[in-house]
């Protein structure tokens, strides 16, 4: 197989999972939602976006470094694990000494949940980053099944949990227990790899969060930016509100991933043929498409916003309002 047919198909298998896995997601999201109710699924929520902002901490923009510079050669994956495990020892611990203060009075009943959810957090951002590490190595199939792996976990882990009825808590920690099958599968894909020689700087831990830190300041700002809305409204309106807002968002997450999904496995093929060729009039034809396909598709959820929010449950029929709002910003 050329090198342009291998990268052509890793694009398709890449493609494949990410949509793959934002279907698991959003299956999950309908089980958590129905399943809690709009109270419950608003705490959820609120605490989710709360905790995916702490588990931030631990990553520090590693994942995204990593593919780039794994393939650069210059910052080890020995740097960057040891930088995520120092940081990731920090989070955990913090989520450790708030999930005690919980059990013993000391504070909210909601801090055992945040803690779960940031342990939850943080398991997922590894399996994450070392699927990174094996597309880095040319491991796309085994990336993609992590993904899909990790998705379906908890998945199913919801579903027991929600029909046996148990409480949030409860809920949240078995969907972090899903987790740790992917992760050990992910932590075995990554050890087994050859070795891949020195890279040209320090292996150090330092190095890595040196050249990995403007990137995580950019997507820490921008998943705060994403989850923000929701803990106001928990904290300032009510869980209810929260909830309608909540899962308003999580479907226009889910759509606006669409055409992103598409382009990552559909542009780095026509790139290449564009440079192969010289001419880059069907790469940008291509961009410029599926740009166009988000304006008839806010058009769309604007008109049946209350048909879709009334279709998923009838409690969350009142956040057609907020799906309007979304669906157009």
């Amino acid at each position: 197989m050329s090198e342009a047919s291998a990268a052509t198909r890793g694009s398709a298998v890449r493609l494949a999972a990410e949509v793959g896995s934002r279907v698991l997601a959003m299956a999950t999201v309908f089980l958590l939602s129905v399943g809690l109710g709009v109270e419950g699924w608003g705490t959820w929520a609120a605490l989710a976006g709360l905790a995916a902002i702490v588990a931030q901490l631990a990553d520090a923009g590693t994942q995204e470094l990593a593919c780039r510079v794994l393939l650069a050669r210059t910052v080890s994956l020995r740097a960057l694990v040891r930088a995520r495990v120092i940081l990731s020892a920090v989070v955990l611990s913090a989520s450790l000494v708030a999930a005690l203060a919980a059990r013993l009075g000391l504070a909210r009943p909601g801090a055992l949940l945040l803690a779960i959810l940031t342990v939850d957090a943080v398991l997922v951002g590894w399996v994450e980053f070392l699927g990174t590490v094996l597309r880095a190595r040319g491991r796309r199939g085994q990336e993609a099944m992590l993904l899909l792996l990790v998705r379906g976990t908890a998945l199913a882990a919801v579903a027991l949990a929600v029909s046996g009825h148990f409480d949030l808590t409860e809920v949240a920690s078995a969907h972090a227990a899903a987790g740790l099958f992917p992760f050990a599968l992910a932590l075995h894909l990554v050890r087994a790899l050859p070795e891949d020689g020195p890279a040209e700087t320090s292996p150090r831990a330092i190095d890595a969060l040196r050249a990995s830190w403007p990137l995580a300041l950019n997507s820490g700002l921008a998943l705060a930016s994403l989850r923000l809305e929701v803990l106001a409204l928990f904290a300032w309106r009510s869980p209810a509100e929260a909830g309608l807002f909540a899962l308003a968002l999580k479907l226009v997450e889910s759509l606006n991933g669409i055409p992103g999904a598409i382009a990552a496995g559909a542009l780095p093929a026509l790139t290449r043929e564009a440079l192969a060729r010289g001419r880059p009039e069907a790469r940008e034809r291509t961009a410029r498409t599926v740009a166009l396909l988000a304006v008839p598709g806010a058009a769309l959820l604007f008109l049946l916003a209350p048909r879709v929010a009334a279709a998923w449950s009838p409690a969350y029929a009142p956040a057609a309002p907020y799906l309007r709002i979304l669906g157009l910003a």
